[in-house]
């Protein structure tokens, strides 16, 4: 006698894969994927314990029979379930099994709990800027209303007045504002350091983190008059954001690439800009670029930039002493 075997049935669940991303500026940052990771999380253990033990728990399938735990059932789904690439970042998750009516309900589950899965994984980015930036504005605030508070103590330490009243009152107002706006600049300084320093810790994505740099530098430039009354460290202002894009543009496009050369041509004509204004020594030169940050080959451009962030708090507790040794002087 022949056997006859057993039809399968299958039944096909379609989902569309984003690959979301935050903003256009970002795009040099980002690459674009294939459907391989969204392959994999649909038939990991990760996505189909929680469609057994969640989504098709009150079901009781004969295809899910004699199973007794999670892990089991992932084990058996996973035996049912293959995929199907398609146009425009398809997938066709495909459950074969003997149980017509059961491989479409399984085929449902797993689609819906992808897609839930995706919800949670690309959360808009401004959902998450907008709650980094309100911490940073509280703790903002708040240090602010304390470096006043310090301000105003030293005021009284020290007997000075803001009338002018005093022989020396001109040049002591002239050091206190410059304090007021070094503790002041500091404090926002360490504020988008902290902020930014936690939230790397955190594990917060990528596109939230470089939006919330690209709102805290927003409208920034080295004016033309700061320029003409450059030092060495106007200087290294100046060329940083070069020096920036030329570290990215050497990775993303080699050393050879057209615009490449333009950033470098641009980097020399702003030295030597800046050797005509001020008549810059060579040693001068070398301090300037000493105090750059280190852009290694491969570096990422976050730490890069908390780098720069550490420098300048460094840069103002420098003046800070310098200024309180003038004032102490008066």
């Amino acid at each position: 006698l022949l056997q006859r075997a057993e039809p399968l049935y299958e039944a096909t669940a379609q989902v569309q894969v984003v690959h979301r991303k935050a903003d256009a500026r970002l795009e040099q940052f980002l690459t674009e994927r294939d459907l391989t990771d969204a392959t994999h999380v649909i038939r990991s253990d990760a996505l189909l314990e929680p469609v057994y033990k969640e989504d098709l728990a009150d079901r009781k399938l004969k295809l899910l029979q004699g199973v007794s735990d999670k892990r089991m059932a992932a084990e058996r789904l996973h035996g049912m379930v293959s995929i199907r690439e398609r146009s425009a970042n398809v997938l066709d998750i495909v459950v074969k099994g003997k149980f017509g009516d059961e491989v479409a309900v399984i085929a449902n589950a797993i689609a819906n709990r992808y897609l839930k899965m995706q919800e949670e994984d690309f959360e808009d980015a401004s959902v998450k800027v907008s709650g980094l930036l309100s911490d940073a504005e509280i703790r903002l605030e708040n240090e602010v209303t304390e470096a006043e508070a310090e301000f105003i103590e030293f005021l009284k330490e020290h007997g000075l007045k803001e009338d002018g009243s005093s022989g020396h009152a001109v040049n002591l107002e002239g050091f206190t504002a410059k304090q007021r706006e070094l503790v002041i600049r500091k404090a926002e300084v360490k504020a988008e350091f902290d902020t930014l320093n936690e939230a790397m810790k955190r594990g917060d994505s990528r596109e939230a983190l470089l939006l919330l740099i690209g709102k805290h530098n927003e409208g920034t430039t080295v004016s033309s008059e700061a320029a003409e009354h450059s030092s060495a460290q106007t200087l290294t202002e100046a060329l940083f954001p070069l020096l920036m894009e030329e570290a990215l543009l050497a990775g993303q496009y080699g050393e050879k690439h057209p615009k490449l050369e333009t950033v470098r041509k641009r980097i020399a004509l702003t030295r030597q800009h800046f050797e005509k204004l001020t008549g810059i020594i060579e040693s001068e030169r070398s301090e300037s670029e000493a105090s750059l940050p280190d852009i290694g080959e491969g570096q990422d451009f976050l730490t890069i930039y908390l780098k720069s962030l550490e420098q300048e708090i460094r840069g103002i507790e420098r003046k800070e002493e310098e200024i309180g040794a003038l004032a102490d002087k008066e």
